[in-house]
């Protein structure tokens, strides 16, 4: 994650400006990609916690973190409804067999 943020941190000040991500996010995704400089404002309003106008590295530590977590639930949710054929929210024993 250093090596991520460090890479669009390109005035390596210790923070993310909303110019560096739009730059990266181009980077990443190609500047033909729509929408961009409005998922950087959302991750703006989400991740800057302290309203500085920049994400420090523990803002993106703790975005990425959360990120994670959100996307380990998501891999449970889709192993449960693997086993759960019927869709009734429960695994019974002929589901598991």
């Amino acid at each position: 994650m250093m090596n991520v943020f460090k890479a669009i941190d390109t005035d390596n000040n210790g923070a993310l400006s909303r110019e560096e991500l739009i730059n990266g996010f181009s980077q990443i995704f190609g500047e033909g990609q729509e929408n961009i400089e409005e998922e950087v404002d959302k991750i703006m309003s989400n991740v800057d916690t302290d309203h500085s106008g920049e994400i420090d590295y523990t803002e993106f530590i703790i975005a990425t973190m959360n990120r994670q977590k959100l996307l380990s639930k998501e891999r449970l949710q889709a192993a449960f409804n693997a086993f759960d054929k019927d869709g009734s929210g429960s695994i019974s024993s002929d589901e598991l067999k």
